[in-house]
């Protein structure tokens, strides 16, 4: 395995015609200053054939973020791809129209896109059901903070309930729901999903 740290226009001119199998890349997403105005000053460079150069930042400030590549990329990639080659590359949600833009001015035809759809589990920080019964006025509901639910709940596990407390005839009054919370069984699911990464896709003509 050969691998080449450098500029990418500049490490791709010295490479042969047809010389490369399939491009996987994940680029710059191009988060700076994306208003109309930038936008159609970007496709009006491409078009004419020249380069868009962004300032400011992208990512975290980034000046390397500021843009997507544009054409002049794809073209020296497109150079170096074997016939029927595929270049797979990573693009954000919000600039993923100007990559397939700059994808298509250098010659591929965008084939397909996968998206990776991805969401955050249970907030560990907040019983999210416990503080919807609060906000509703139950008055079974009590949010413990951080420091000390960990200790109240085993406290209320281990307290017996007595007949002139909260109960009938000996048996407690509490809900179904709090007996759930007490059993550690909660109905607000994990979720977790994992499918591919969004990219676009592009294939020689």
């Amino acid at each position: 395995m050969q691998i080449i740290n450098g500029d990418c226009l500049e490490e791709l001119a010295r490479l042969p015609d047809a010389s490369v199998h399939a491009v996987v890349t994940d680029p710059p997403y191009g988060l700076g200053n994306t208003s109309p105005e930038n936008v159609a000053a970007c496709l009006r460079a491409w078009l004419d054939g020249e380069r868009h150069d962004a300032s400011g930042g992208g990512f975290m400030g980034r000046e390397w973020d500021a843009w997507v590549p544009g054409p002049e990329v794809w073209r020296e990639c497109l150079r170096v791809l074997r016939p029927g080659g595929h270049v797979l590359a990573f693009a954000g949600t919000r600039t993923v129209d100007l990559m397939s833009m700059a994808l298509r001015l250098a010659g591929f035809e965008v084939r397909d896109m996968l998206a990776w759809h991805y969401g955050s589990g249970f907030p560990k920080s907040l019983d999210v059901s416990k503080a919807i019964d609060a906000a509703a006025g139950r008055p079974d509901a009590r949010v413990p903070s951080r420091a000390s639910s960990s200790s109240a709940s085993s406290a209320s596990l281990n307290t017996p309930t007595s007949p002139g407390s909260g109960s009938r005839g000996g048996r407690s009054t509490e809900s179904g729901r709090s007996r759930r919370r007490r059993r550690g069984m909660r109905r607000t699911p994990r979720m977790q999903r994992r499918d591919k990464p969004a990219c676009s896709t592009g294939n020689i003509h």
